[in-house]
């Protein structure tokens, strides 16, 4: 039977003998590099875990400061979390990191967990989450202080007598995505020697890029990867096919250079302040059309239109909140050079 393994990181397709590794993109994340932000510091979040947990995928946020300018202090991922599961967050910094590390668990931006307790102004450093309804949730990791640093959050599931292992295997199951006008990248590895593979898509491009197969796919929709392995007289040790679900690449949006979390009013320049996209994909351009300020998700807040600034309304909206109280930008409307427009996913904030 084949083997599926999940990882946050890679995901693991095993077969007999092929084995496709899909490097995963966040929603947003920072990708600079950071001399302690390596496996040492996932292993260590592993362990902090808890001995009655198993482990399910890690998260990282990395920012740097470059030339006095703070690339990214802010990573938010998607996930899918099963009902019935008592699950477990817990996040570490690396040694060099001076701040506080959060993370943070959204329902369309309903906060539902925090590792940092905005109230007592606590840092907590885990939580636990019962899971009531199977769906997609959000990941949002931040820095307290908007420095340079290195912090890896760990969901696991919480172990216990009556969990059914074969049903949390088949939950566990990854989904295979590549995005339109990026870079996707996967490893291809066997167990037999002297075997060579070949690798080709139904659409798009792969081509083998320092040991790894880059991907370029244009547009949205199915594709397949098909991997052959030939032995030494070309004839053909194995062949598997794998389908991968196309999604379009969007750019993220931002406030203060974070894309939801905690956020202090003295990072508000109440004279400028303004919505920034960023991550945009290759040879695109993305304007903000409109978006809606508002004190909570569900309520009707104050809008904009065809700019990126905050007007008048919504800065009040902002010099109003104290500390403790949230807010989110939603109704997000982005638009390409050629007039098409998307909905982004609403941002969500906590004043610390």
């Amino acid at each position: 039977m084949d083997k599926i393994i999940q990882h946050k990181k890679h995901k693991y397709l095993k077969f007999s003998l092929i084995q496709i590794i899909l490097f995963v993109i966040p929603i947003f994340s920072a990708t600079t590099t950071y001399s302690q932000c390596d496996e040492k510091l996932v292993e260590k979040a592993i362990k902090n875990a808890g001995t009655n947990t198993l482990f399910v995928r890690e998260f990282k946020l990395k920012s740097e400061k470059k030339k006095s300018k703070l690339f990214r202090s802010t990573a938010n991922f998607e996930i899918r979390l099963n009902e019935s599961y008592l699950y477990h967050f817990n996040i570490e910094n690396s040694a060099e990191t001076e701040s506080i590390s959060i993370l943070q668990l959204f329902d369309e931006n309903l906060l539902l967990g925090t590792t940092y307790n905005t109230e007592k102004h606590t840092n907590e450093k885990s939580f636990d989450f019962y899971c009531e309804e199977s769906k997609n949730y959000e990941i949002s990791m931040s820095f307290k202080d908007n420095i340079s640093g290195c912090a890896v959050g760990v969901l696991s599931i919480v172990l216990s007598d009556s969990l059914d292992l074969e049903q949390l295997k088949n939950d566990l199951q990854p989904d295979n995505i590549f995005y339109t006008g990026i870079d996707n990248y996967i490893s291809i590895a066997t167990d037999v020697a002297h075997v060579k593979l070949k690798a080709s898509i139904s659409a798009g491009t792969i081509e083998e890029e320092n040991g790894f197969y880059k991907i370029r796919v244009e547009e949205p929709g199915k594709v397949t990867v098909k991997v052959e392995s030939t032995d030494s007289l070309g004839r053909i040790v194995e062949s598997i096919t794998t389908e991968f679900t196309v999604k379009e690449s969007l750019p993220n949006i931002s406030l203060c250079g974070k894309s939801g979390g905690i956020i202090q009013k003295n990072e508000f320049n109440f004279g400028n302040l303004k919505l920034e996209l960023e991550n945009i994909p290759e040879n695109t351009s993305f304007s903000i059309a409109a978006f809606t300020v508002s004190r909570k998700l569900f309520e009707t807040g104050q809008s904009s239109q065809a700019t990126e600034k905050l007007d008048y309304r919504q800065l009040s909206l902002l010099k109003s909140l104290n500390s403790g109280d949230s807010f989110f930008i939603k109704d997000i409307i982005i638009q390409n050079d050629k007039g098409l427009k998307y909905k982004l996913e609403p941002i969500g904030f906590i004043v610390e």
